[in-house]
């Protein structure tokens, strides 16, 4: 369709144009205030259909219950007809606020279980102040008691002289003795408690859907001043629902980790029914079993759906081991449990300033902290800012977010070591885990490995939160969901490429996206800046320490996010990159010791011999020593690597082979060389 087709359509959102008649040149007009209404209304319902779309879209994929998403489509309907096009927060608020009955009956029978003395206030006249101190003595009480025994034998012999009393009165005494307080306590906050998961199951919903519509928006609208007037007024909705469900998860943490253990595994048992459905069409199931097992797995979602009953909350160690970057690293965990300390901070304290240098981080337990970015004043070219908490790529506008209970504070700063972009408040009091920067540095020690180690870890969530941003935009991804480029992203990894000038995109990676640092295509010599997608159709880039890129002094170490292909491992994805010709690594010889040289000479020697590189999975031998020696240079000879499985196995992921292994493994040698060997030590 034509530019002037586009214009004479009453549906076109975007700009009308008026040629120049000098230059030939297309000029923007301005619309009217009547067509600019016009657009705004029409935008407003593109916006509220965008956001029916989201809600029903997470019921599909388990994130949201059925009457969450009803809720929150009657919500969408009801703001369609008004005025503003805006959804009434107010009216949902109600749903993460408890009742205000319940609350008052709570608070009477808490106020019939406390003891007077701790509720009563203390007169000022000075005869009364006299009365409250002999009421309120011991001994005063044990008057009343004696008293009350004195009378109770008359009491007794007035009420065994009444004749006999009927069934249905005794039947009734008995039932009212059954009443108890606690156990009418823990029934109003049990629902109490139910009430307000559901309305956090409504929050999140809502928060997750503003946020998808907030990246759908250029493709909804085409005006850039309606644009920032929605993206503006979704931005104050999320964050304004983004509080109140943080300060509900402080007050009530075991509602929050209901919900969220609820969606989790109602997303679990859909990923099961779609590998299901995959199994029959591939036909490893035939209809009967697959109808069973398909029968099986809803009883389970509708059971997940519809219990009613609560998850306790977790203890602060829990939280902290539950860090995703410490998954699979008890050692490490251990280790931050044994040198950190949990700290108190009172509201409107400040945990991180913006400009000051990284001192550590932060694993906040309890509380809810506000975190406010500021673009930096430098050149954003060459490294992303420290700042890890945004929800889209605009590094340049300044933002704020929310942070719960369960996040990392300052996770890179520890990495980059720059300045903060952002300072982050607490909202209400806090407690959190302080680790200083000199134990996270300990801790890189601990878990050295280049690909699965603690650096490469806490490198790989950052580059999975820039890649769901990212990969979006990417025309190969723009049919699936998130949770489907979650679950492609979950393979990935972020290797440690300090040693390499230059790096070579062979068919065992799927896709690449540069993290932080930059790097250049040798063939078409387009410089890419971080964070951004490498195109499948690189096949070399070049490193900062190569000569041929020129940058800046500061710019950082290249940090890239690979996605292998499937069935492929890591680590035979890089030491197929140091075994290619083309790739070019930064010359360490001098620190090599001898049984590097020899594992060196041994791969060049078994490299000449054959005329092309296999593509296949080879056997872990030598190869692997070459990366983590490209890598860690000297330090290898005394830094342990921590091994899952027994080193001495041949197939062990850490096999480290002997000099006589490698001796059979390749080319037999000369006889002198071993007693040249013996020789020199």
């Amino acid at each position: 369709m034509s530019r002037d087709e586009d214009i004479d359509d009453e549906t076109y959102m975007g700009y009308h144009y008026t040629t120049c008649p000098d230059c030939e040149r297309e000029i923007p007009n301005e619309p009217t205030k009547k067509e600019f209404a016009e657009m705004m209304r029409e935008a407003n319902q593109r916006v509220l259909k965008a956001m029916k779309i989201s809600y029903w879209r997470q019921y599909e994929h388990g994130k949201l219950s059925k009457d969450g998403v009803r809720t929150l489509v009657q919500a969408v309907e009801v703001a369609a007809d008004a005025d503003d096009g805006r959804v009434n927060l107010d009216q949902l608020g109600t749903l993460w606020r408890p009742k205000a009955h319940a609350v008052w009956l709570r608070r009477k029978l808490v106020d019939m279980m406390m003891p007077d003395p701790a509720n009563a206030q203390i007169p000022r006249t000075p005869w009364r102040q006299w009365c409250f101190t002999l009421v309120s003595n011991m001994w005063f009480d044990i008057f009343i008691y004696v008293m009350i025994l004195s009378n109770t034998p008359v009491i007794l012999s007035e009420v065994l002289v009444k004749p006999p009393v009927t069934r249905p009165v005794t039947l009734t005494i008995k039932s009212l003795n059954l009443v108890s307080v606690p156990k009418v306590m823990a029934y109003i906050d049990r629902i109490i408690d139910l009430q307000l998961a559901f309305g956090y199951d409504v929050g999140k919903g809502f928060v997750t859907g503003e946020q998808e519509v907030c990246n759908l928006l250029p493709q909804l609208v085409d005006n850039r001043q309606i644009q920032e007037t929605l993206y503006n007024k979704l931005e104050v909705d999320r964050l304004t629902v983004t509080r109140q469900l943080g300060l509900l998860q402080r007050d009530r943490p075991w509602t929050a980790i209901t919900v969220k253990t609820r969606q989790a595994t109602t997303s679990t048992l859909n990923i099961m029914l779609l590998d299901a459905m995959q199994l029959k069409e591939e036909g490893f199931l035939d209809e009967v079993e697959y109808r069973l097992l398909v029968n099986a797995i809803q009883e389970k979602v509708q059971m997940c759906r519809h219990k009613g009953s609560l998850v306790a909350p977790a203890s602060p160690e829990t939280q902290l081991r539950a860090v995703s970057w410490l998954q699979g690293n008890e050692r490490v965990a251990d280790f931050f449990i044994e040198n950190s300390e949990i700290h108190n901070y009172n509201i409107n304290d400040i945990l991180v300033s913006r400009g000051d240098h990284p001192k550590g981080l932060y694993i906040l337990v309890s509380g809810l902290c506000e975190a406010s970015y500021i673009p930096p004043e430098g050149d954003l070219d060459e490294a992303i800012p420290n700042y890890e908490f945004r929800t889209d790529l605009k590094f340049a506008e300044p933002s704020k977010d929310y942070i719960v209970s369960g996040n990392a504070i300052g996770v890179l700063g520890v990495l980059t070591n720059r300045p903060y972009s952002y300072t982050v408040r607490c909202d209400s009091a806090v407690q959190a885990y302080y680790i200083t920067m000199p134990i996270v540095k300990e801790a890189f020690n601990l878990a050295p490995h280049p690909i699965m180690g603690l650096e490469a870890a806490m490198w790989r969530e950052i580059g999975i939160k820039l890649s769901l941003m990212i990969l979006p935009m990417i025309p190969a991804y723009h049919g699936w969901s998130i949770e489907k480029i979650s679950m492609r992203l979950e393979h990935s990894f972020v290797p440690c490429l300090k040693a390499f000038k230059m790096f070579v995109v062979n068919e065992l990676m799927e896709d690449i996206v540069l993290l932080d640092g930059v790097c250049q295509d040798m063939a078409t010599r387009e410089v890419f800046q971080p964070p951004c997608y490498i195109p499948r159709t690189a096949h070399r880039l070049i490193f900062p320490k190569s000569s041929q890129l020129v940058v800046s002094s500061s710019c950082p170490e290249t940090k890239l996010l690979i996605v292998p292909a499937k069935d492929t491992d890591e680590l035979d994805i890089m030491e197929d990159e140091i075994d290619d010709l083309q790739c070019e690594l930064v010359s360490n010889i001098s620190s090599r010791c001898l049984y590097h040289k020899v594992a060196r000479k041994l791969s060049s020697e078994s490299r000449g011999k054959s005329s092309m590189r296999l593509r296949s999975k080879r056997r872990r031998g030598a190869k692997r020593v070459n990366y983590r020696e490209s890598v860690w240079g000297d330090k290898i000879s005394s830094v342990a690597v921590p091994s899952m499985t027994s080193t001495h196995s041949e197939t062990s992921k850490y096999y480290k082979p002997s000099y006589v292994d490698m001796v059979s493994n390749h080319a037999p040698s000369s006889p002198k060389e071993p007693a040249d060997i013996n020789n020199s030590n």
